[in-house]
Order: C-alpha cells, then sequence, then structure tokens
C-alpha cells in the first residue's frame, strides 16, 4: 500500500508530519507529495508524481493536512482511493484570508497569493465521494474545526480530539486508527 502525504499551505513534504508519518507507518511506503502554489499546476505535479510512483497501479491512499486535504479529495476521487483528512480545508474561499505576499515555510520561496489563485483552486474543491477518515484537534487555531465536523460528519468516520493545534497534536495518537481505516 502506498501511503502519499500531501501537505498544506506554504508547507512541504519534509515537514514534521510529512516525516513521522514514515517513521509511524514504517509498513507501508510513505511518499511525501510537493507542490507549488498555482492551483493549476499543484495538480497536474501532485498527479504525476502520484502515477509516477504508483497511483493507479497499486493501491494507495491520499493522506492530506489542511489545503492538502482539499487535494486529497480531489486526488482521491481521481484514483478511487481512500482519504485521511487532518484538519482540513473544507472550502477553497478559506484561503480568500490569504490574499497577498506569502512564503514557503521550508524554502523560504516568495508567492503572491491571488484572487485568480482562489478562483483556480475552487475547481478541485470538490465533494467527497470516497471513504475517508476526517482527524481533527479542538485547538486548530488556523481553522475551525466545527466546520469540518459539519462537512463530513455522516459521510467519513470524524474524529475529534481535545485540544491540539493546527499542526495536528496527536498524530501519533491517531496512528492506530490510520492503520484499521488503511487497512480494513
Amino acid at each position: 500500500m502506498i501511503l502519499f502525504y500531501v501537505h498544506g499551505f506554504g508547507s512541504s513534504s519534509q515537514s514534521r508530519k510529512g516525516q513521522a508519518l514514515k517513521q509511524l507507518l514504517p509498513e507501508h511506503r510513505v511518499i511525501g507529495l510537493d507542490y507549488g502554489y498555482a492551483p493549476d499546476e499543484a495538480v497536474r505535479d501532485l498527479i504525476a508524481q502520484a502515477e509516477a510512483a504508483g497511483a493507479g497501479r497499486e493501491p494507495c491512499v491520499f493522506i492530506g493536512s489542511s489545503l492538502g486535504g482539499l487535494y486529497s479529495r480531489y486526488l482521491a476521487r481521481d484514483f478511487e482511493a481512500r482519504t485521511v483528512l487532518i484538519n482540513p480545508v473544507v472550502k477553497a474561499e478559506l484561503l480568500r484570508t490569504l490574499i497577498g505576499p506569502v512564503h514557503n515555510y521550508y524554502t523560504g520561496e516568495p508567492y503572491d497569493w491571488t484572487e485568480a489563485d482562489v478562483q483556480a483552486l475552487m475547481a478541485y474543491d470538490v465533494p467527497l465521494s470516497v471513504p475517508a477518515l476526517v482527524l481533527l484537534d479542538e485547538g486548530d487555531e488556523v481553522l475551525d474545526y466545527r466546520m469540518a465536523v459539519q462537512a463530513y460528519e455522516g459521510i467519513a468516520d470524524v474524529k475529534v480530539f481535545a485540544g491540539g493545534d493546527h499542526a495536528f497534536a496527536h498524530l501519533e495518537e491517531s496512528i492506530p486508527l490510520i492503520r484499521a481505516f488503511i487497512d480494513p
């Protein structure tokens, strides 16, 4: 089973979550996917990387954090795969709050996030159509976890943890849930 980790806005596959998933799930091939800011280019890059690594030929699961959750919804539908969403962005419009100069937290690369980027992102904001596990921290300081509960309750397995933060402080605690979900 291939597990594709899709990072959040301005992050990297080298993030704490991306590296922790590799260490905590050694029985699986965990591959971090990287992408830039422009949504159309990002999706093309994500699809190309996933296909090159075996998506479409081997069973896979997309694990997306924050904006990576929105992209994972799209990719999982495209590849008919399961998805794990961690403190996910539930609507593309939420990224309007980031319009302006931004930078990648790992490379320092600058980018101007625009209304046109938000509009382009909306094309990938598809309904959840595959089995999903949604992991949420109540203490997420960036995204209101209740939006995800409202969006996914009844159509996905939703787990809410007390406290925590947007970085998802409960990753290690969630590994048994992730294993049970990806290895039914």
